[in-house]
């Protein structure tokens, strides 16, 4: 493609294979859009191009096409002042056909052109009360989907042959992924969508000497992988790593007479209430079989919920014994209502590794009729590091979309035959492969 319609006297625009594949895309030779995707999402390594490729084709298209409106949306606040607003004046101010207006935070172009650049952490929804002919999001990974889908909303502006959304940013196990790198191609092609992947080393002519390399032998192997490599897989952010839908969800069957049964409870009022059940076999092997609850349930209607199925000991949350203004709580209002409670461990981090090393061993299975408890399993996350951090991954969980997940935990933490290995486990442990998977010969030559 010819880049004669861009004119930058005092640099030369030398782009890498994914810059040029948008440009491709997204712009005729004359400087005109194509119109041939309504979404563009450029995602990958750090310093691969793509955030100066959207801010140079933002900044052409406000300059091509009069009166368009561009909303430039980054998570939060310091983000957007650090990085987007500085890096687009730093590069394109010099050109003097826009006026930059710092109170208002818009690029306000001579032709009526604008670009509005906000951020969800001062700005909200206000900044959705508009029409736009593109919205850009940066660092989409950060900004949760439910802003992306309001976001898509407001894309309803004429100037442009298409209103457009453009994405940008790392791998990471949230929405874009599900989006962009798991979608099937004819899934991107029906929602006319652009998908772009990039490495920082094709963006190596543009980096200092050694600047790869110097990443290489000071970043820990995670973040080497997803921030230059630009992995998707290599971080996992999943708390229950172990966890494979394939082999843990199905129709199972329903307890017997002599099974040992057991709830857990996690109470809410405006989050939900949420109730499992769970019972052992004779492996040892835990089965969560139903799942109930709702939001704003009483008392009443929580303790008909779970003694619907019979009454057994139900594992629940000891801060739900704290008594409210009356002295009374929501423990003892439960008990009254004829519910067995035990007092459930909450550390956490233990608990979360006995799940997932139930998961492992094939211990921890879930009827396929236990919709939110695999939605939120499939979608609990640990807090991400960020990038240059120096602190180890943290083991800290997103609070947020967890209530079956502490039922589930809650019911986990209160059975003994879990914590302790089953007869399938103690066979294992003698056998050949055992050995050989533990690694090294010298377990080999122990084993005989």
């Amino acid at each position: 493609m010819s880049l004669d319609y861009i004119k930058l006297e005092d640099k030369k625009i030398d782009f890498n294979p994914s810059q040029q594949k948008f440009f491709d895309d997204c712009f005729n030779q004359d400087g005109t859009l194509t119109g041939n995707h309504r979404e563009y999402a450029f995602f990958g390594a750090i310093r691969c191009g793509k955030s100066y490729a959207y801010q140079l084709a933002g900044w052409l298209i406000a300059a091509k096409y009069p009166s368009t409106k561009i909303l430039w949306v980054r998570d939060t606040y310091k983000q957007l002042q650090d990085s987007v607003i500085k890096q687009f004046n730093d590069d394109f101010e010099r050109y003097d056909i826009y006026v930059y207006k710092k109170s208002d935070r818009e690029a306000v172009f001579r032709n009526g052109s604008v670009i509005k650049f906000r951020a969800f952490d001062i700005d909200g929804v206000g900044m959705m009360s508009s029409e736009y002919d593109l919205i850009v999001f940066c660092q989409a990974e950060d900004i949760s989907e439910d802003w992306f889908n309001l976001a898509l909303g407001r894309l309803s502006g004429k100037v442009l042959p298409k209103p457009m959304m453009w994405t940008e940013g790392n791998p990471a196990n949230t929405w874009p992924k599900r989006r962009y790198k798991d979608a099937k191609a004819e899934e991107l092609k029906n929602k006319g969508i652009l998908f772009i992947e990039a490495q920082t080393v094709e963006n190596e002519k543009n980096l200092p000497q050694d600047y790869i390399e110097n990443l290489r032998k000071n970043y820990p192997t995670e973040f080497f992988n997803r921030y230059v490599l630009g992995g998707w897989e290599q971080i996992d952010e999943m708390v229950f790593s172990e966890f494979r839908e394939n082999t843990m969800v199905f129709i199972t069957p329903q307890p017997t007479p002599s099974a040992k049964i057991r709830q857990g409870l996690d109470y809410g009022w405006r989050n939900p209430t949420a109730i499992v059940w769970g019972f052992i076999d004779y492996d040892a092997i835990l089965t969560i079989y139903v799942e109930d609850g709702g939001t704003e349930l009483t008392v009443p209607e929580i303790a008909k919920k779970a003694l619907s199925k019979g009454k057994y000991v139900i594992a629940a949350d000891y801060s739900i014994k704290r008594p409210d203004r009356d002295g009374k709580s929501v423990w003892t209002e439960l008990q009254r209502e004829g519910l067995q409670l035990l007092e459930s461990n909450k550390d956490e981090l233990v608990n979360i590794q006995l799940v997932n090393q139930l998961m492992k061993t094939g211990r921890l299975r879930i009827h396929s009729c236990c919709v939110n408890l695999v939605r939120e399993i499939k979608n609990y996350k640990w807090k991400r590091a960020k990038i240059g951090s120096d602190k180890n991954l943290p083991e800290e969980t997103v609070d947020k979309d967890n209530h079956w997940i502490d039922a589930m935990l809650y019911l986990v933490a209160s059975l003994e035959e879990l914590k302790i290995e089953s007869p399938r486990q103690k066979e294992y442990k003698k056998s050949l492969l055992y050995a050989i998977q533990k690694g090294g010969r010298k377990n080999i030559a122990e084993f005989g």
